[in-house]
């Protein structure tokens, strides 16, 4: 003989809750999360063309304990891409980019944006894990180039000098 066992109703709607509750986060996690933007290495070599050291702008910026410090930080304040349906989209460069370059290799490199700079054959970047490593990659090298915000605690202590270049 088989025996049922029945479950007292209590712990049904505390399983229905739970389901809620995943559905709910799950949801609130796709909804929420980091936007990958694709740029065509052509077009990263274009927005790029005409800057050299010169036209690179000095910037103060603080760390999440409070400290600041100044660096050196390409000029681009708005960056053409494609989001995944190919769809042309411009946004707004800020320190939370990361830029992600893979290689013919499928090496994943990924590279704080405001630290990046391109030259006619190799794309320069400071590791955004290793801060004072300089990652130098052959643009012939390059497969695939993301942006991704990645939601650091960052930011321009000076703002107001990007907004006024």
């Amino acid at each position: 003989m088989h025996q049922i066992l029945l479950l007292p109703q209590s712990i049904s709607k505390s399983r229905k809750i739970v389901y809620n509750f995943l559905v709910s986060l799950f949801i609130f996690l796709c909804v929420c999360s980091c936007a990958t933007y694709q740029i065509p290495l052509e077009s990263l070599k274009l927005q790029f063309a005409g800057i050299d050291s010169s036209k690179l702008v000095n910037i103060i910026a603080a760390d999440r304990r409070g400290d600041e410090y100044s660096f050196l930080i390409n000029p681009i304040k708005i960056l053409k891409c494609i989001d995944n349906d190919n769809n042309p989209m411009i946004i707004r460069t800020n320190p939370k980019l990361m830029m992600i370059v893979t290689d013919k290799n499928n090496n994943k490199t990924k590279l704080g944006f405001d630290r990046v700079f391109v030259s006619s054959a190799y794309l320069y970047g400071q590791s955004l894990f290793l801060p004072e490593i300089i990652k130098v990659i052959p643009l012939e090298d390059i497969v695939k180039i993301q942006i991704q915000d990645d939601r650091r605690k960052f930011e321009y202590g000076n703002v107001e000098i990007l907004n006024n270049n």
